[in-house]
C-alpha cells in the first residue's frame, strides 16, 4: 500500500464541468414541468433524454454536484449484458427462461443505446465495442463445469459466446469463456453529453445542490427540496434506492460496497472486460484515455456499514493486483455503492402503491446496462408505451420463492441495525484520541452518537440514528462517510445526506461533555 494513498476519486470524476453544459446552481421558487427526475447518474439522465427526446418538459434535480459523487461516476465503467447478481441457472431457474430472454434483450439494447447517444449527441466518451470474459484461476473441475454451465445457458439467452478460451492476461487461467459484442466507455463524458442535451431542450432543465426533502404522489405530484416547490405529473426516483421509506422495496434490497484502484502497471493487457469465478469476484479493464497499462481493477465487496476498517479493502485489491501484474503505481483509488435485488433482478416502474412516482433500482454490479434499461424502461411506460420486459421487472412483482431467504436476510441486517449496534458501540463517550479527521460512533449520556474531528481539530457530533428508519450508522474512513448498514443512507462527515433513501440530515446534538473534550483535545 502506498503510504499516502491518493485521494478516493474515480478516474472518470476529473473531467466534470456542469457549468459548461448548462446545470444551474440550485433550484428556488414554484415551478411547473412534466415530469420530475431525482438523479443525475446513468438512470436519471438517460430517463430524461428519452423523455425530452419525445418533447416533455423535464426537470432534473440532484441533492450534489454534477459528474462528482453516485455510482455511475465511480464505476469500473464495464458495458455488459449479463446480470451480475446470481448465476444465469438460477435466474433462469426463478423467473424462466422468455423472461430471461426479455432481460438478455434489455441488457444488449441498452448497450446499443449507449453507443447510439453517444454518436448521435457528439459524447465524445470513447465508447468502444471489446469482448468480456469470464474465467476462473482453479484447476478445480467444479469451477470448469460452472463456467461451462453458465456459457452454455449465456447461449440460450442469444449471447455470442466461445467456450475454452485464454483471455490472454499476464497471469494464468485455467478456463473460460468469452461473450462477444460487450462494450466500454467513459461514463462521465457520456453523462456530459446527455444532460448537454436534455439542457437544451425547450422546457428542460437542470439543477445541481437541490436535495429533496419530501414528495407526494397524485395527480398532480409534488415534491419540495430547501428552496423550492415543483408541480408535475409524473416522479422518477432515479437515486439508486428510493428516496424515503418503501418498505416492500427496501427489504428486498442489500446495499453493498465494492472498491476500485486505477493503477499504472509495466505489462499490457489486452483490451476487453475481465471478471473471474470468485466469490467476490475481481474485475479488469484498460483505461484507454492513458495506454494499455493503465487498468481499473476491482473488488473486496462487502456490505455497507458492517466493516469499520475499509483500508483493509483497498489492500486487498493491491495484493490481488501485486501477485499477477508484479510492479505497478496507484493513481487512484475509490469505492461506490450498489444495491443488490432479493431475487437477482432489479425493480423498474411505478413504486409500489404509487400512481404516478416510478423507481429503478437493484442493478448488483451491472449499474450502467440496467440503469440505462431502466431509465429508458420509465420513460417508455411514462409516454404509454408497451414493453414485456416491464412485466418482469414489475417492483411489485411476487417470487416467494426467489425472494423469500435473501428478505429475511435483509430483514434481519435491520433488526441487528436497530438493536445489536446499540448495544455493541463504544460507551465510553472519550474522544481525546479521535484524530483529525476522523469519526465513530460512541454512547453520550446513554445516547448513540456520531462524532467527528474536522481537520481543524474541532469536535462535530450528530446523532448516530439514521434519519431514515433509525438504524445506527457507521464510520467509513476512506470516504469520510457514516454509512447506514440497514438500507444504505450515506451521511457526510457533518451529518448532511449524501445518498438516499434518507431525506434528512443526522440529528444535531448539543451536549456539554463533547464540548469539553473537543478543548481539551489538541489536534492530530
Amino acid at each position: 500500500m502506498l503510504p499516502n494513498p491518493p485521494a478516493t476519486q474515480s478516474v472518470w470524476e476529473l473531467e466534470a464541468s456542469p457549468a459548461s453544459i448548462g446545470i444551474s446552481s440550485s433550484l428556488t421558487g414554484s415551478v411547473e414541468t412534466d415530469v420530475l427526475v431525482v438523479g443525475f447518474g446513468i438512470t436519471g439522465l438517460t430517463c430524461a433524454t428519452m423523455l425530452a427526446r419525445a418533447g416533455r418538459r423535464v426537470i432534473v434535480v440532484d441533492a450534489g454536484s454534477f459528474g462528482t459523487h453516485g455510482t455511475s461516476t465511480r464505476t469500473s465503467a464495464h458495458l455488459t449484458a449479463l446480470p451480475d447478481s446470481a448465476e444465469l441457472k438460477d435466474l433462469i431457474r426463478r423467473f424462466g427462461l422468455e423472461a430471461m430472454q426479455h432481460t438478455i434483450n434489455a441488457t444488449s439494447g441498452a448497450i446499443d443505446l449507449i453507443e447510439s447517444l453517444a454518436h448521435d449527441l457528439n459524447g465524445h466518451c470513447d465508447f468502444r465495442r471489446v469482448t468480456g470474459w469470464r474465467y476462473t484461476e482453479s484447476d478445480d473441475e467444479t469451477e470448469e463445469e460452472t463456467i461451462r454451465e453458465d456459457a452454455q445457458h449465456a447461449r440460450e439467452l442469444g449471447l455470442s459466446v466461445e467456450l475454452g478460451v485464454n483471455p490472454d492476461l499476464p497471469f494464468a487461467t485455467a478456463f473460460g469463456y468469452r461473450v462477444n459484442n460487450q462494450a466500454a466507455f467513459q461514463p462521465v463524458r457520456y453523462l456530459h453529453a446527455l444532460a448537454g442535451f436534455v439542457a437544451r431542450q425547450p422546457g428542460c432543465a437542470l439543477y445541481q445542490n437541490t436535495p429533496v426533502r419530501e414528495y407526494h404522489d397524485g395527480d398532480p405530484c409534488t415534491l419540495r427540496t430547501d428552496d423550492a416547490v415543483i408541480t408535475c405529473r409524473q416522479i422518477v426516483l432515479a437515486t439508486h434506492s428510493p428516496l424515503g421509506i418503501w418498505l416492500s422495496l427496501h427489504t428486498r434490497l442489500s446495499p453493498n460496497r465494492s472498491y476500485c484502484l486505477a493503477i499504472q502497471t509495466e505489462t499490457e493487457i489486452p483490451d476487453g472486460l475481465f471478471w473471474d469465478n470468485e466469490d467476490p469476484y475481481h474485475y479488469i479493464r484498460r483505461v484507454s484515455s492513458y495506454d494499455g497499462h493503465a487498468l481499473v481493477v476491482g473488488g473486496a465487496d462487502h456490505k455497507t456499514g458492517a466493516d469499520v476498517d475499509p483500508e483493509q479493502h483497498f489492500a486487498q485489491v493491491e495484493e490481488y493486483c501485486r501477485e499477477r501484474f508484479g510492479r505497478f503505481t496507484v493513481m487512484r483509488r475509490w469505492s461506490a455503492e450498489y444495491f443488490n435485488p432479493a431475487d437477482g433482478l432489479p425493480y423498474i416502474g411505478r413504486g409500489p402503491g404509487a400512481n404516478n412516482v416510478y423507481v429503478s433500482t437493484g442493478y448488483s454490479g451491472s449499474g450502467l446496462t440496467f440503469g440505462t434499461a431502466g431509465g429508458s424502461l420509465v420513460a417508455s411506460l411514462i409516454m404509454g408505451h408497451q414493453s414485456p420486459w416491464a412485466d418482469v421487472v414489475n417492483p411489485t412483482r411476487v417470487k416467494p420463492l426467489a425472494s423469500a431467504v435473501e428478505t429475511m436476510k435483509e430483514l434481519g441486517s435491520t433488526v441487528k441495525g436497530l438493536v445489536s449496534d446499540r448495544i455493541t458501540m463504544d460507551s465510553d463517550g472519550d474522544f481525546s484520541t479521535l484524530r483529525a479527521g476522523d469519526g465513530k460512533v460512541v454512547r453520550v449520556d446513554g445516547r448513540p452518537m456520531a462524532v467527528h474531528r474536522h481537520e481543524s481539530g474541532e469536535l462535530k457530533m450528530r446523532s448516530a440514528v439514521c434519519s431514515h428508519m433509525g438504524c445506527i450508522v457507521n464510520w467509513n474512513a476512506v470516504e469520510k462517510t457514516w454509512d447506514c448498514p440497514c438500507h444504505g443512507s450515506i451521511f457526510g462527515c457533518e451529518g448532511e445526506v449524501v445518498a438516499g433513501p434518507a431525506l434528512t440530515a443526522l440529528k444535531t446534538s448539543v451536549v456539554e461533555h463533547a464540548k469539553s473534550s473537543s478543548r481539551a483535545a489538541s489536534k492530530t
